[in-house]
């Protein structure tokens, strides 16, 4: 299977992917170390976070590489 072209769309099209999980894995961490700030919990919040986090991550991860590698692509090869 050939490589899809660099081209600034594809380029982008992928790198987004990296951003929201990078996002999403520091959400949980700053939303747990909050909770843990706020009502205790000792790190307990925001291990919990950073799970959730990264959960999140990996599901937004799969479900567009799925729906990037779906038929439509395909059909303009």
């Amino acid at each position: 299977m050939p490589s899809p072209p660099r081209t600034p769309r594809t380029i982008l099209r992928y790198s987004h992917l990296g951003l929201q999980f990078v996002l999403l894995v520091t959400g949980g961490v700053l939303g747990g170390r909050w909770i843990d700030g706020r009502f205790g919990g000792g790190g307990l919040w925001t291990i919990l976070g950073l799970a959730l986090g990264f959960a999140a991550g990996l599901y937004v991860l799969v479900r567009e590489t799925a729906r990037i590698g779906g038929p439509e692509d395909r059909s303009t090869e």
